[in-house]
């Protein structure tokens, strides 16, 4: 990859989408800056299950093996109450299968993935970490955007390309401010990483439940574990760091099995990610010479499953719209990535929301169902409904058949 060409790309955020597309548009020739808030790539410790359109984005940029390589390796699911005694058993190869995606799929640490694309394009591209926008404008006759950074350095992009999350920046400062596009759906999500605490066996992912709330511990075999708390909650308000492991203690302290020893095990150097399931509904994700990408675009939320996917998804559709510079209007293109991308996005987001309901059962009646509808797996009727619920099914692969 080289970076001879002049018009240049301001991507905010270096998680997945923002790298994503730093990858692809340096392929086709542009010059690409990334700025990242945070001192270092983010540290989010909770694994994804990757498949459908990210994955095909993942083999076009030679990541396939990569991923199988650092995949974290979930053999089951195991559906426990608060006491952990188990009701249910998915093993994640009849899951896999049940999606048909058994040969294009990876269960993965979010870091990891991060770190495999930072790995890709680092060389190729000016990262800039422990930097952010201070404020926007698009210059009234096209020609690109002027950026004012927060200490106060004033840049002109041919492009900017908002891929900073859920509470992007880029989004406040060029479409308004996120509470008029937020759609909660109802849940807090808390994931962090612990030592000394083991799991029932090592790539069981425990999952202990009462109405309206859930703990799972994910055993890595080496001493540490991948906890994942989520809870419903009629407030959406945002918890700061500091008060994190009480809000834990305070909700789930009623529940039994390894709930007591994974709250205890939290001391000042875990890192908690704490955010609430919340999907993003734009009217349009572009203007003249901006737009937005992943979660800042259409946040799917951890619920669908394909969160990760769909950022790699979006950039990628986004890159091979703007094309080459020398060829490139670079407005049309971002009409084009939309009209290609929303039609897909909005069905994923429709879904989610049906799905949002019953992800974390509200009744015991809602328990006693989840754990019949796994038992009965084998039944093909049981199969239908639950592919169904959760299709992996990629925008490439939709293509491709509305074209025969």
């Amino acid at each position: 990859m080289t970076q001879t060409t002049k018009p240049r790309v301001l991507i905010s955020g270096a998680g997945i989408a923002g790298l994503t597309a730093a990858y692809w548009l340096v392929q086709q020739g542009w010059k690409v800056v990334i700025l990242e808030k945070a001192d270092t790539l983010r540290k989010g410790e909770y694994v994804i299950d990757f498949a459908g359109t990210g994955w095909d984005v993942a083999v076009k940029m030679g990541l396939d093996d990569a991923l199988r390589a650092r995949q974290t390796p979930i053999r089951a699911l195991c559906f426990q109450d608060h006491q952990s005694y188990e009701k249910a058993r998915l093993s994640m190869q009849d899951f896999v299968e049940l999606m048909g995606v058994a040969d294009k799929f990876a269960s993965i640490n979010r870091r990891d993935l991060q770190e495999l694309l930072y790995e890709l394009v680092q060389s190729h591209i000016e990262v800039r970490f422990s930097s952010s926008i201070h404020s926007l404008k698009e210059r009234e006759t096209g020609e690109g955007v002027d950026v004012i950074l927060q200490d106060g350095t004033a840049e002109h992009y041919d492009l900017v390309i908002g891929a900073d999350g859920l509470h992007s920046n880029v989004r406040a400062l060029a479409f308004g401010e996120e509470v008029q596009f937020a759609r909660y759906l109802g849940y807090h999500v808390a994931a962090f990483r612990i030592s000394g605490v083991a799991g029932d066996e090592p790539g069981l992912m425990s999952i202990m439940r009462i109405p309206n709330k859930q703990a799972g511990i994910l055993d890595l075999g080496d001493g540490d574990s991948l906890a994942l708390f989520v809870y419903a909650k009629e407030s959406n308000a945002y918890v700061p760091r500091k008060q994190r492991k009480q809000v834990l203690i305070e909700t789930f302290g009623e529940m039994g099995g390894m709930v007591p020893a994974i709250l205890h095990s939290i001391d000042d150097s875990t890192s908690i990610y704490m955010d609430t399931a919340t999907q993003i509904e734009l009217p349009t994700w572009h203007s003249q010479r901006i737009t937005l990408i992943g979660d800042a675009a259409y946040c799917l939320t951890l619920i669908s499953g394909q969160g990760a996917s769909m950022a790699m998804g979006g950039a990628y559709v986004l890159a091979m719209a703007m094309g080459t510079p020398s060829t490139n209007n670079i407005e049309s293109a971002l009409a084009e990535y939309e009209a290609r991308l929303r039609p897909f996005v909005e069905e994923l987001q429709n879904k989610t929301r049906r799905l949002a309901s019953s992800f974390v059962p509200t009744s015991q009646f809602d328990l006693w169902m989840n754990d019949f509808i796994v038992r009965w797996l084998h039944f093909s009727w049981v199969k239908r409904y639950v592919a169904k619920q959760f299709s992996l099914q990629s925008l490439f692969e939709r293509e491709a058949l509305a074209k025969r």
